[in-house]
C-alpha cells in the first residue's frame, strides 16, 4: 500500500522489503512495491505546480510562507482566525465576525440577521470613533451606487447654543431645539453635509466667514423650517439651502406706517413719520428715535424700496414724492435709482401714489426716508387711516 489514511506510506512485506541477503527476490514482489512507490509520487505536490489538488490539505495550524525570506505567511494557528502575517507582523486577520486590524480589532464587521439579510457594518472597538471609508487610487472618484438606496438613521436633536455643533451630529439630519442665537455650527472636516430642522424660533447669525446664510442676512427660523448645510472646514459653514416652513422663499426687510394721519404744510418737502410697524425682521426701523428711517442692516448689500402715499381730497396744485437717502433735509436731493413722482391734484379726490425702485447698491447703516410735498395753499393730510387706506414705507433686502 502507498499510503495509509494518515499520509504514512509503509511497504508490505515481501521478499523485496525487507531485504534479506541472499534471499531470491521475486518479480512479482517487486513490481508491486515498484507500483506502490509510484502511486505515493503521483500523490505528492510537485513544486513545479502541475499537481492538481484533489482533497483537503490539514495544515494543523501551520504557516503557508509566500516569500523567500519566510516572513510573509498565512496562517491559523489561533482556532477559527486566519492571520496574514507581512514581514514577520500580523497585518490582517479574519474570523466568523468580521475583519480584524493588528491588533486584533474589529474594523468590520459580518453581521448576519434573522432574516438571512446580510448586513456590513463599519466599526472601531479600539477608540470608539467613528471611522470613514476613503476610496482613493487612480481613477478613485467616489462610490457607485448601481441599486438600491442608501438608507440614514436619523441623528438625536440638539440643543441650540452659541456654537450649536452640527458637525458632532450622529446622524446627517437633525432636529435643532431651543430658541438660543446661534453664531456657529462646529469643526468637522470639509464637505461634510448636515440637514437641520429648527423647532423653535431663533436667531442664526450671518458671518462672512464663518456661517454663510442666503442673502448674507441673519435668518429668524421659524418651527419646521430646513437648513441645508456643507461644511468648509476650519469651523466654517455654507447654508445651501434653506426652506421656510411657510408657503414661499424667506422674506427680509421691514414695512411700516403711522397709526393717524399726518399734517403737510404747503409749499415744503416733509419727511413721513412711521409710528407703527407691520413687520421689521433685522431691526431696520425704530417707532421712536428717527422714526422717519428705514436704515440697512449690517451685512446687506442690495434692497429694493416700496412705498404707497394717499393724499386728502384738493383740486388745488400738485402732490410729489421723492425717495431720499441719507438726506432728511427740506429739499432733498434725488438719487438715481430712488423713486420720484409728482402728479397734479383733481378734483375728483385725493392723489394716491404707488411708487416702487429697482434693486438699489447699498452700504451698512445707509438710511432712506420718504419726502412728500403739496402746495395746496394750506396743510393737506397724509392718509394713514382705514383699511387700505394707509400710507406706508418698506424696505425689502435682496442680498
Amino acid at each position: 500500500m502507498p499510503r495509509n489514511g494518515s499520509g504514512t506510506m509503509s511497504l508490505t512485506a515481501t521478499s523485496v522489503a525487507p531485504a534479506v541477503s541472499g534471499t531470491l527476490i521475486e518479480s512479482a514482489d517487486f513490481n508491486t512495491t515498484m507500483q506502490d512507490i509510484v502511486d505515493a509520487l503521483t500523490q505528492s505536490i510537485s513544486k513545479d505546480g502541475q499537481t492538481i489538488i484533489t482533497g483537503d490539505i490539514d495544515f494543523d495550524g501551520n504557516q503557508l510562507i509566500l516569500d523567500t525570506d519566510g516572513d510573509t505567511t498565512i496562517t491559523a494557528d489561533t482556532d477559527d482566525r486566519i492571520d496574514f502575517r507581512i514581514g514577520g507582523a500580523d497585518i490582517l486577520s479574519l474570523n466568523s465576525t468580521g475583519i480584524l486590524d493588528a491588533n486584533k480589532n474589529e474594523i468590520l464587521q459580518f453581521t448576519t440577521t434573522a432574516s438571512a439579510v446580510n448586513d456590513l457594518t463599519i466599526a472601531n472597538a479600539a477608540t470608539g470613533n467613528n471611522p470613514s471609508i476613503t476610496v482613493s487610487g487612480l481613477n478613485a472618484t467616489g462610490i457607485d451606487i448601481l441599486s438600491g438606496s442608501i438608507d440614514e438613521a436619523k441623528g438625536a436633536d440638539i440643543a441650540s447654543a452659541t456654537t450649536t455643533d452640527i458637525g458632532a451630529a450622529t446622524g446627517n439630519f437633525v432636529d435643532i431645539t431651543g430658541t438660543t442665537t446661534i453664531t456657529g455650527l462646529g469643526t468637522v472636516k470639509a464637505g461634510t453635509k448636515r440637514t437641520v430642522q429648527f423647532d423653535g424660533s431663533l436667531t442664526l447669525t450671518y458671518n462672512a466667514t464663518s456661517l454663510i446664510l442666503p442673502g448674507n442676512v441673519d435668518i429668524v427660523t421659524q418651527a419646521g423650517d430646513v437648513a441645508e448645510f456643507i461644511s468648509l472646514g476650519s469651523g466654517n459653514w455654507l447654508c445651501t439651502n434653506y426652506q421656510n416652513d411657510s408657503v414661499g422663499p424667506t422674506s427680509k426687510g421691514a414695512l411700516v406706517y403711522h397709526s393717524a394721519n399726518q399734517s403737510i404744510a404747503t409749499s415744503t418737502y416733509v419727511h413721513l413719520a412711521f409710528d407703527t410697524e407691520d413687520e421689521d425682521t433685522d431691526s431696520i426701523h425704530d417707532t421712536v428715535t428717527n422714526n422717519q428711517r428705514l436704515t440697512v442692516p449690517s451685512g446687506v448689500t442690495k434692497i429694493k424700496l416700496h412705498a404707497q402715499v394717499l393724499w386728502a381730497a384738493n383740486a388745488t396744485g400738485y402732490r410729489e414724492v421723492r425717495m431720499s437717502k441719507n438726506d432728511e433735509t427740506t429739499t432733498p436731493t434725488g438719487v438715481v435709482g430712488l423713486a420720484e413722482v409728482r402728479e397734479e391734484a383733481t378734483s375728483s379726490g385725493g392723489v394716491s401714489h404707488n411708487i416702487s425702485t429697482p434693486p438699489i447698491t447699498v452700504a451698512a447703516n445707509d438710511y432712506f426716508t420718504l419726502a412728500v410735498f403739496q402746495n395746496s395753499g394750506g396743510a393737506l393730510n397724509v392718509v394713514n387711516s382705514g383699511i387700505g387706506h394707509k400710507t406706508y414705507f418698506a424696505m425689502e433686502i435682496i442680498a
